[in-house]
Parts: structure tokens; sequence; C-alpha cells
């Protein structure tokens, strides 16, 4: 019997318990595992469900979270990008994965996206882009990342890739 009183939520009103009970189900039916596993489903998958401490980080974890992202879903896909950009140090295909959700107007990824070409993390400095940084900020301000907002700010007020405005970067 189920103890509803100790059973925790999560965001989006799903008990973590429903959580368990999926999994549960999962493993004894093919048909269900079969559809938890479908890329319709994978690509509507929230974050929560490929949130996973850096301890807890497995190979299974890294396989989950490439079929989210081969699948659409944008979330997984910039995740999937940090982690190969930063973490696994995979600058190439990590890049790529950012580009794929900036594409998507996925605001944290162009943000993402700025900040490597202000510090021209993908190659050498010389290869500083401060236009392009600019103009992905600009997108991701436009789609409320509070953070692009003051890149742009600062780059107005200093003038970095743009003409100085010290009034527009207030």
């Amino acid at each position: 019997m189920l103890d509803w009183k100790r059973m925790r939520t999560v965001p989006g009103n799903v008990r973590e318990s429903d959580f368990l009970m999926v999994c549960l189900t999962t493993l004894s039916c093919k048909r269900l595992n079969g559809l938890g596993f479908h890329p319709l489903v994978l690509s509507k998958a929230s974050p929560i469900a490929f949130a996973v401490k850096a301890k807890n980080w497995s190979e299974s974890s890294h396989r989950f979270l490439k079929q989210c992202a081969d699948a659409g879903n944008i979330e997984a896909c910039y995740t999937f990008s940090m982690i190969h950009f930063y973490c696994l140090q995979n600058r190439g295909s990590g890049a790529s994965l950012m580009a794929k959700a900036a594409i998507s107007s996925h605001a944290p990824a162009l943000y993402s996206l700025a900040v490597i070409q202000f510090n021209g993390s993908g190659g050498s400095k010389n290869d500083k882009d401060l236009r392009a940084d600019i103009a992905l900020c600009a997108r991701a301000t436009f789609l409320s990342h509070i953070d692009a907002l003051r890149e742009l700010d600062h780059c107005l007020q200093d003038g970095y890739g743009v003409r100085q405005n010290i009034a527009e970067g207030r």
C-alpha cells in the first residue's frame, strides 16, 4: 500500500512515485518500454527526465541524453552540447549541438554561443568575433534572456563590436 503522506512532488505536478511506477511498469511491459523510447516521446521529454548530477553520470545517462537530442529535444540538445563543449572538451561537436539548439531559438544556447564568440573559446584568441557576439546576444535578449541583456548592455557601454552608445547600454 502506498503511503500518500510520504510522497514528494517534483515540478510539473508529477509525483516521484508516479515516475517510479512508470519505471516499474516499463520493466514489466515491452510495449510500454518501446513507447518510452519512441522518438516522439524522447523529443518531448522534460529537462527533469535527463537531469543527472555529475557524480551519478554514467554511460546509460549519456546514451539517454543523446537519444533525446537525436530525437529533436532542444533542451537535451543544449544540455548535451554543454557537456561536450565544457566537460568532455569536445569543442567541435559541442558547438555544433549548441548551434542546433540556437537555430531553434533556444535563448540559453544563443547566449552560450555569444559567450564562446566573445571569448574565442572555440579556437584561438584571433577567432573572436564581436559582431557575432552582438548578433547572438541581441537575439537572446529578444527572447528575454537576462544575462544576454547584461552582455549586450556592456558591449554598448564599452563599444565592443558596436559603436559605443552609453545611453542605449543602460
